[in-house]
This record gives C-alpha cells, sequence and structure tokens, in this order.
C-alpha cells in the first residue's frame, strides 16, 4: 500500500489559509461596522475558532452573496473542520462568482481528492495546469491520479513537468520511483529513490515496497518497521508492517496489530484476510476458517476469502468442500482458482 496524493494537502491548506485572510480584504466601501464584522470573520480564522468563523461568515454571505472572498474563507472554514463535502461546494461557489479566482481549480482538486472523487480532481488539476503552469502542485497531484489510473505516460508527462519546476520536493521523486516500479524498472526506481530524501513523507514505505518487488523481504522490513515506528497510530503503517512480518514468519508480533486493525471498519476485512493467511501458514485451519466466514458474512463475493477457505478446507483434508470454495473463488475472478480446480480437483 502506498502514500496517496493527498500526502501535501495540509502543507498546501496553509497557503490557502494565508492568501485571503488579510483584514485588508477589499471592503473598504462597507460600513463601518461591516468592517468590523469582516475583520472578526478573520481573526476567527486567525485564532482557529472555525465554527465560530463559520457562523460569522455565514452571515456575511447572507447579506453579499457575491463575494467571492467571504465564500473562500467560509471554504477554509469547512475544511478546517473536515467538513470535505461543505468545502467543496462553497469552493465551487468561489469558481461560479470568479471564474479567474487564484487558485481555484487546484483547491477544487484537492478537495475532490478529500473526498475520494479522483476523477473530479483529475478533471480539476487539468484545470489548474492551465491556469497555473508554473505552479509545481497541480502537477504533481495530476501526476498521482494518472499514476492511480494507471495512465503510466501521462503519469509521466505530468511528473516530468513537476520536475522541471521543483527538482529539491522529495515527493516526485518518490512518485517517480512508484511509476518505474509499477512498469517494471527496478533499477530507475532505485535511482529515483536515491534522490528523495530519506525524511520525505512517504520514502520509507516506498523503499519498503522496493525491496518487496525485488525479493529482499528483510530489507522490507526494516523499512515498514521504521515507518511504523515514526507514526505506530497510522492503520496504512500497520497493514504494511503486519503483511511483511507474516511474510517472514513473525506471527507473534503481527497479532496485536491484526487485533488493532481488526477494531477499525474500514480496515477490518484486511486485517481478517492477512489472519486467515496466517492461520492457514500455522496450520490452524480451523480458525483460518472461522475468520474467513467472518469475511464472507460481510462481502460474500470475496474471491480471496473463497481462495483462502479452499486451502482451509484442504488443510482439513476436506477437498469436496475445497473444490466448492474454488469454484465460487473461480466464479468472482480470483488468482490461481483456475489452476487449483484443474490441479487438486480434477476438474477441466
Amino acid at each position: 500500500m502506498h502514500a496517496k496524493p493527498t500526502a501535501y494537502f495540509g502543507a498546501i491548506c496553509t497557503l490557502i489559509f494565508f492568501a485571503w485572510l488579510s483584514p485588508k480584504m477589499g471592503h473598504s466601501q462597507q460600513s463601518r461596522q461591516d468592517q468590523e464584522r469582516w475583520q472578526a470573520s478573520v481573526e476567527a480564522l486567525a485564532n482557529q475558532a472555525y465554527g465560530e468563523a463559520e457562523i460569522m461568515l455565514n452571515a456575511w454571505i447572507l447579506d453579499f452573496p457575491y463575494d467571492e472572498k467571504a465564500w473562500f474563507n467560509l471554504a477554509v472554514a469547512f475544511e478546517r473542520q473536515k467538513k470535505h463535502q461543505e468545502a467543496y461546494q462553497a469552493f465551487e461557489r468561489v469558481l461560479q462568482i470568479k471564474i479567474d479566482f487564484p487558485g481555484i481549480y487546484r483547491y477544487l482538486g484537492l478537495m475532490a481528492l478529500r473526498l475520494g472523487r479522483h476523477e473530479a480532481a483529475t478533471r480539476h488539476f487539468k484545470q489548474a495546469v492551465e491556469q497555473e503552469p508554473h505552479r509545481f502542485e497541480p502537477w504533481f497531484y495530476l501526476g498521482s491520479l494518472y499514476l492511480e489510473s494507471r495512465q503510466m505516460d501521462s503519469c509521466e508527462w505530468a511528473l516530468q513537468k513537476a520536475l522541471a519546476i521543483n527538482k529539491g520536493t522529495p515527493a516526485v521523486w518518490l512518485e517517480m520511483a512508484r511509476l518505474k516500479r509499477r512498469t517494471g524498472n527496478m533499477q530507475a526506481a532505485a535511482r529515483m529513490l536515491a534522490q528523495a530524501r530519506s525524511h520525505a513523507p512517504g520514502y520509507l514505505t516506498e523503499f519498503g515496497h522496493y525491496f518487496l518487488e525485488v525479493n529482499r523481504l528483510d530489507s522490507a522490513l526494516v523499512y515498514f518497521e521504521k515507518a511504523f515506528k515514526q507514526d505506530p497510530e497510522s492503520p496504512l503503517h500497520q497493514l504494511n508492517y503486519v503483511a511483511v512480518l507474516l511474510q517472514t514468519g513473525r506471527h507473534q508480533e503481527a497479532e496485536p496489530l491484526l487485533d488493532s486493525l481488526e477494531q477499525m471498519p474500514e480496515y477490518r476485512l484486511l486485517a481478517q484476510m492477512n489472519r486467515s493467511a496466517m492461520c492457514l501458514a500455522k496450520n490452524d485451519a480451523q480458525k483460518a476458517q472461522m475468520t474467513l466466514a467472518k469475511v464472507l458474512k460481510e462481502k460474500p463475493e470475496h474471491p480471496a476469502a473463497w481462495l483462502n477457505l479452499g486451502l482451509a478446507y484442504e488443510q482439513s483434508f476436506d477437498l469436496d468442500s475445497a473444490c466448492i470454495c474454488w469454484q465460487k473463488a473461480y466464479k468472482f475472478a480470483a488468482p490461481k482458482a483456475e489452476q487449483y480446480l484443474k490441479t487438486r480437483c480434477d476438474l477441466p
């Protein structure tokens, strides 16, 4: 699992914050009372009282509905409260009022990323590179999104544009390394990783994935462990670390991490699948079957769960049940399912 393209969102949001929160907002024609209201909303944002700022700005917008700067500041207040949908809608309102508002497509792209809307984010960042062709971030995020959608040529084009603007940002070298790794050019991936600074976000994780790809498990373990120790609360670091612990047979260390991950709804299935793999490696077929039953209860069409359940039944010397599971796995397009059916179930 790799770092997502939202890795630098916080830093860019800081730029948003300082872009339009100056007291001199161009409202000199308003009354003194209006100027004091505006100043109060600015101070609320500056003091991180985002809920208060939201209330003040909503009241302001009732009186001045076409004030694009007020809508922008309201979007910032929403984003700081993690109200991402509301922030996205407020940025859209800015665009409707002033189509050439500085950086607006970049901000929309960032919020679309936060909402997981990658198609919309890609569209916004395409517009952003036209609006701000000499700015690093739109090219970087566009390249990351192209990589996620496996548009490799477009990804390299966008990342090369980002590199032409700023070669000193570790994140772009990491994305280039991911690109080279995914296209099978491991030597180039190693060169790209060498360009990244060791303190860059995602550097340790990306090195871990690189060593996994070249089948150097001990080295991968070192980097995933370092990443985990830097941020032990990160579910992604826990998942990466536990996966390589399992691959290196360190089951006892993996147990508490799996317990933790199973408490998180968004990671529960992954944790249970890892636990089933651990049980199979320990020849604990009964526990593997119990774990996989939980997975299939929540997601009946999970191909890997059916595949592993077949392996668990095979360990229990119940080949008939194993073959039924592999038929299900084949139906849901699980890798190796056809191979198991042909070699172990004597099926054509």
